[in-house]
């Protein structure tokens, strides 16, 4: 079959015609693919304050948050804040990153800088809950993906 200028012409009409078609499929697929707009993660934000008969100053103070219990050993803080305040409150707010799950929020002024929640220290934990020996016992914040969460945390003096 001979090379013509027709066959040439008809060649680069049909990879001119397949190579429309296929940008269209390719087009139509991402747009079917493509999900609505995406609903922002929401936010874990609150306040920390004095617990009744307390005088001990708030600010500054550090809230952490945890995946898992604070108070267990090995516990390692997925995020830490100092946020401003005053004396008797200290508001935080923990954004996108803390899209959806279980957390532990505890708030701590490390006193004597040892790293451990020791006498001396101001320390606050969502819930506030004890044990009935008086161990502090953590209650996890449950947060869905696009729900603001909002908390308070009452802090006194370690004993």
């Amino acid at each position: 079959m001979a090379w013509t200028h027709a066959r040439s012409l008809a060649i680069v009409s049909r990879l001119n015609r397949n190579t429309a078609s296929a940008l269209a499929t390719v087009t139509a697929l991402l747009l079917l693919s493509c999900k609505g707009p995406t609903e922002p993660p929401g936010n874990l934000s609150g306040q920390v304050v004095r617990a009744p008969g307390q005088g001990v100053a708030v600010f500054p103070i550090s809230i952490l948050l945890y995946s898992k219990d604070p108070f267990s050993p090995g516990a390692t803080a997925l995020q830490a804040l100092t946020p401003s305040g005053t004396d008797s409150t200290v508001s935080f707010k923990f954004g996108d990153e803390v899209a959806h799950g279980d957390f532990y929020v505890v708030a701590w002024r490390d006193n004597d800088f040892d790293h451990a929640f020791t006498s001396g220290d101001v320390l606050g934990w969502y819930n506030g809950g004890t044990t009935a020996g008086g161990a502090p016992a953590a209650v996890p914040v449950h947060k869905e993906h696009g729900q603001n969460v909002a908390i308070t945390i009452q802090v006194s003096l370690v004993p």
